[in-house]
């Protein structure tokens, strides 16, 4: 899971910007967002996409746009779209050219997509996803970790991780 950010600048001082989660294993575009913000603004958004900066870097627009794009491509074939406000923030890519991107990318995980249910992630929205990619991969043709709830961890198995 990582956050694109894809920003140009306008005449009038502010920018252009498509900030895009994208999720590689599975879900595609998980959150995405258009807004028109000032030098000031992006640099406190470009913080606090990671704030130790570990991963951040820069690459070429054509690069971060076909990414994007294969992401959400990948996620589709199993029947999930992008998050709804992709079509806004795809906006974006009028400024990026389409096809100078070289760079291959891998999804899923060891061939198969790999379904990592987030903290906010409801039962039931991880039982629909588990039923989607059974009925369009089969049960074998997919991975996933889901989180169990504390009540539910046997106190012998809860001491094997202190």
């Amino acid at each position: 899971m990582g956050e694109v950010i894809i920003a140009f600048a306008r005449p009038d001082g502010y920018f252009n910007c498509g900030v895009f989660l994208v999720d590689v294993f599975c879900l595609g575009i998980k959150n995405a967002f258009y807004t028109e913000i000032s030098k000031q603004s992006l640099l406190e958004l470009i913080g606090n996409s990671d704030p130790d900066n570990e991963r951040a870097g820069m690459v070429d627009p054509a690069c971060a746009r076909h990414f994007i794009e294969k992401a959400a491509a990948y996620a589709q074939r199993f029947g999930f779209n992008p998050h709804p406000d992709y079509k806004k923030a795809r906006k974006i890519f009028k400024h990026v050219p389409d096809g100078r991107c070289a760079c291959s990318f891998a999804f899923g995980h060891e061939g198969k997509p790999l379904f990592i249910a987030g903290p906010h992630d409801s039962h039931e929205k991880c039982q629909t996803i588990i039923r989607v990619l059974t009925a369009r991969c089969g049960k074998d043709g997919f991975h996933y970790l889901v989180g169990v709830p504390d009540h539910l961890v046997p106190e012998s198995v809860e001491q094997q991780f202190k």
